[in-house]
């Protein structure tokens, strides 16, 4: 599966319980529990999308580099989104409606906030001259260019990816990773 499905997959997954919330805590609508649900399940999407614009634009410039000005344009968009979410979403993160277990696994995603959005930041400078059509658009110079914006993305995407498995488990929304079988 590729990363991009298992990070929609894990955005995906809504808990059918709350585990971690805190006993006798209201886990109704509108809840500190479920604004920190939905912020995760936010920047799941929010990821994601920009994991499938960098693939497509990664096509685009190997197969159609005639639509590389308006692929970059649609992806450059993406890494915006990415960049104004990231500190709206981890402000959504609540502070202390979970579990002390589960609250440290929300801090350290909460944490993860700033290095997305300087990502999207990033995302969004490098790929400005290709989505503006300023310049010579060389089809290897975009390669260049594409190439690098996914090496960074990737980076910076499988330490969030890290954290978010954290979260899943602490949320119940996924089972701990099983532990390594002994040496005999």
């Amino acid at each position: 599966m590729s990363p991009f499905a298992i990070a929609l997959l894990a955005a995906l997954q809504v808990p059918a319980a709350t585990p971690a919330a805190r006993p006798g805590s209201a886990t109704g609508s509108g809840t500190p529990y479920d604004s920190t649900a939905a912020a995760i399940v936010t920047m799941g999407y929010r990821v994601g999308y920009v994991r499938g614009a960098l693939g497509q634009l990664r096509l685009i410039v190997f197969n159609q580099p005639t639509n590389i000005v308006s692929g970059a344009e649609r992806t450059r968009q993406r890494c915006q989104d990415l960049e104004r979410s990231a500190p709206e979403e981890g402000r959504r993160l609540c502070r202390s409606c979970l579990t002390a277990s589960a609250q440290a696994a929300v801090e350290r995603y909460r944490r993860r906030m700033e290095p997305l959005r300087a990502l999207g930041a990033e995302c969004a400078r490098m790929l400005e001259p290709l989505a503006a059509g300023r310049g010579p658009v060389a089809v290897d110079r975009a390669r260049r260019t594409v190439a690098e914006v996914n090496a960074r993305a990737e980076a910076a995407l499988r330490l969030y990816e890290g954290d978010l498995a954290l979260v899943r488990v602490a949320f119940g929304w996924a089972a701990p990773p099983a532990a390594a079988p002994r040496p005999r």
